[in-house]
């Protein structure tokens, strides 16, 4: 009897243990104040890379910029000052565009030679207008549904380069409503078709590839600063950038590495469209970005879900209704005739 009894006490114990520890019955052993620490700091980096539900970050906030509403659904800003990210004096232009709000992307190809900026601007009474494709031998250019570049370089023109101008792509439909980004690093570890390795496999994917040709409005471009999310352009550059310095200028770690105006297209997780100029190549006002930098410093003040560098340095322009120099150009181009003419545009219209 005695026996059984105490077989009988211990089996109610383990039970009442077991209820105390088991999740099943919606308790938990309790923690220490190091590993609450550590459930805490686990929950807040969820919640940072979670953007399901993320609200934009506010610009304004930084006295830094300024805030001109252009139209319905477009805002342009103006970052002028002491730069952060970069630790520098910037001078950087974003046009905010809620698509939602009717407005359409365009794409211009001049068949009929260069133009700059602020002539496509007057020519199609644009809201927005900025350079686009690097030379159009070495990417490829699809506009209103007529292919009319496919990656024929090999090297960058002119040099004995790879091409390496082709690791992301915008495309969008006809009515420029609907608008996508292309990822065509081509399953390569990050970086390696900046060196010509995927060179083959990205001309198949935009030439080739089902899902591609129905899009009438394609260009590749590079690098993919931002997919998904997921910053591809804060890996390009490890190390300090002087040591690019001496390197070729379409080096693609003198191109990424070292500071220079750039042009970049993104969206964000809310619909919007954003256009970029950064102005450069003035020292102690307008320093210019690397690759890296132009990534963290969007990802700071837009958090947009998708990004990609356009052709820069001298052909950085861009033009916003209502504001900038008598041809609406609104950044500084450093080409000592001012714009450069290029073969190929942005602009936004309604």
């Amino acid at each position: 009897m005695a026996k059984n009894m105490k077989r009988k006490h211990t089996f109610i114990l383990l039970l009442v243990s077991m209820v105390l520890v088991s999740p099943y019955y919606g308790c938990k052993p309790t923690l220490t104040q190091e590993q609450k620490k550590e459930e805490e700091k686990k929950k807040e980096e969820e919640k940072k890379d979670d953007h399901s539900t993320a609200v934009r970050p506010d610009p304004s906030t930084n006295k830094s910029w300024t805030k001109t509403t252009i139209d319905d659904g477009v805002i342009y800003w103006e970052f002028n000052g002491f730069d952060d990210v970069s630790g520098a004096y910037q001078d950087i232009h974003v046009a905010d565009i809620d698509m939602s709000k009717g407005w359409t992307l365009n794409m211009y190809y001049g068949k009929d030679g260069q133009k700059v900026a602020s002539q496509v601007h007057s020519m199609y009474n644009a809201t927005v207008t900025i350079n686009a494709g690097y030379e159009t031998s070495s990417i490829f250019i699809r506009c209103n549904g007529e292919t009319l570049h496919r990656i024929e370089n090999n090297k960058i023109s002119g040099t004995d380069i790879p091409n390496w101008k082709n690791d992301g792509g915008i495309r969008f439909t006809a009515n420029g409503k609907t608008i996508e980004f292309v990822n065509s690093l081509c399953g390569g570890k990050e970086g390696e078709s900046k060196y010509g390795a995927a060179l083959d496999k990205q001309r198949d994917l935009y030439r080739n590839d089902t899902n591609m040709k129905g899009w009438p409005n394609v260009m590749s471009s590079g690098p993919l600063l931002i997919y998904d999310y997921k910053p591809f352009g804060e890996t390009f550059v490890n190390v300090s950038a002087t040591v690019y310095n001496n390197l070729p200028s379409e080096d693609p770690l003198h191109h990424q590495g070292v500071r220079h105006p750039r042009t970049a297209v993104a969206t964000t997780g809310q619909g919007s469209l954003l256009l970029i100029a950064v102005d450069g190549r003035t020292s102690g006002k307008r320093e210019g970005f690397s690759a890296k930098e132009l990534t963290k410093f969007l990802v700071k003040y837009f958090d947009p879900k998708y990004a990609l560098n356009l052709d820069g340095g001298g052909s950085t322009t861009m033009c916003v209704e209502g504001c900038g120099n008598e041809k609406e150009v609104v950044n500084h181009p450093t080409d000592a005739g001012g714009e450069r003419t290029v073969r190929t545009f942005f602009y936004i219209t309604k």
